[in-house]
């Protein structure tokens, strides 16, 4: 139904006193905020001029993206987190893009929204309709997905 991009994100206070990662390499010497409950969430891939993989740590984990989010916001570190859930974070300027030039990922896969349903509700009109208006609302590219920095 749509793309499930993610972005590299810290608030301008975090990034005025540690400095804006000019590489993927660069996010080794920061402070990464990571989910605790996703194995390998303390790797993150990048691919855009090479590819990179980064090996990042930081003073919190948590199994919460909300936790995590709120985190950053407060100055705490770095995010890479869904860019449907800080689009409203970086258009109000609460958190700032880092590394917008490359595309990010913590499996090495890219990603999707998909409508998932039972195998026998395919033909309901319904489920048809409510994923007909689901992608009418997300658009193509999504709403969330609109800004050029991203």
């Amino acid at each position: 139904m749509a793309p499930h991009r993610r972005l590299v994100c810290a608030s301008p206070d975090y990034l005025s006193e540690r400095g804006m990662p000019q590489s993927p390499v660069d996010l080794a010497s920061h402070n990464c905020l990571t989910f605790s409950y996703a194995q390998g969430s303390s790797i993150w891939r990048f691919s855009g001029r090479s590819d990179e993989t980064v090996r990042v740590s930081g003073s919190v984990r948590a199994n919460n993206s909300e936790v995590l989010r709120e985190a950053a916001i407060g100055g705490m570190g770095l995010i890479m987190m869904p860019s449907w859930l800080v689009d409203a974070d970086i258009e109000a300027g609460r958190l700032h893009v880092v590394l917008p030039e490359w595309e990010r990922s913590m499996s090495g896969a890219g990603g999707a929204i998909y409508a998932v349903y039972q195998p026998n509700r395919r033909s309901s009109k319904k489920v048809r309709a409510f994923v007909d208006f689901l992608i009418e609302r997300f658009g193509s590219p999504p709403y969330w997905d609109t800004r050029s920095d991203s």
